[in-house]
């Protein structure tokens, strides 16, 4: 199976593309000649393809590609990690429940991956949010 490097939102990336901006590659050849860095603004999965469709801001305009034909050079220095958490009450035989992204955890599809303590004492649970606050999460609803 081939392994694939997802591109995240706010990753700057590189790729060669035709006079036209039509078509793109990962390498220089004759026909792709103009190389052009940018910003992921936006991935999404096309199922009929399987393969992922890469939305890269260059400035001059968004251009989109496959994952393939894209190189990755680092993160958006303006980049932060969003690190939140949220809260649940009474879910199935669970007392208290916080769920929570450490900004950099993600699924196999691009989407965020959340952890989870679960609590049944009021004081470890009161004492775990007071510790993701001081870590810099933030509680979002």
């Amino acid at each position: 199976m081939k392994t694939r490097q997802l591109y995240f939102e706010g990753n700057i990336v590189y790729t060669y593309w035709d006079e036209k901006g039509f078509s793109s590659s990962k390498v220089k050849t004759e026909k792709h000649t103009q190389k052009r860095q940018g910003i992921v603004t936006k991935v999404t999965y096309q199922e009929c393809r399987q393969t992922f469709s890469v939305c890269v801001n260059c400035g001059n305009g968004i251009f989109i590609t496959e994952q393939e034909d894209i190189t990755h050079i680092d993160n958006h220095p303006d980049r932060q990690i969003d690190k939140v958490f949220n809260i649940q009450f009474n879910l199935g035989k669970c007392k208290y429940v916080i769920n929570y992204h450490d900004g950099i955890k993600r699924h196999p599809d691009g989407s965020k991956f959340f952890d989870i303590d679960i609590y049944s004492n009021k004081k470890k649970f009161e004492l775990r949010q007071k510790q993701l606050l001081n870590l810099g999460y933030k509680y979002k609803n």
